[in-house]
């Protein structure tokens, strides 16, 4: 097996272990959120009625937010960034320094 081949096998792997360890944080942070939620629901209904929907909100919010994130750095899928938007901008740069050396000639 050519080095070549022997790195694209090693980076497979490595990737194929990635979305792994992505899918079980899923499941680890899902299976914590159901479980925190009854729990401070009855824990804070007595207490403080109008606290319970931040107290279980907030925490959803910030799985939700991690999960996002790591789904970007798993997955290479960034909405802003991705590789049409940087090929757009290589091109766009490519043509502005085209028309700036024509100018000065």
């Amino acid at each position: 097996m050519e080095e070549n081949e022997k790195s694209k096998l090693l980076r497979a792997y490595k990737k194929v272990d990635e979305i792994k360890k992505y899918r079980m944080f899923v499941v680890t942070t899902l299976f914590i959120a159901v479980c925190i939620g009854p729990l401070i629901y009855f824990l804070y209904t007595q207490n403080a009625p109008q606290m319970v929907l931040w107290l279980i909100g907030s925490p959803l919010i910030v799985f939700g937010i991690i999960l996002f994130t790591e789904y970007i750095r798993v997955f290479d899928r960034n909405p802003l960034f991705n590789k049409t938007w940087e090929e757009r901008k290589i091109k766009k740069f490519i043509e502005n320094e085209r028309i700036q050396s024509n100018n000065y000639e």
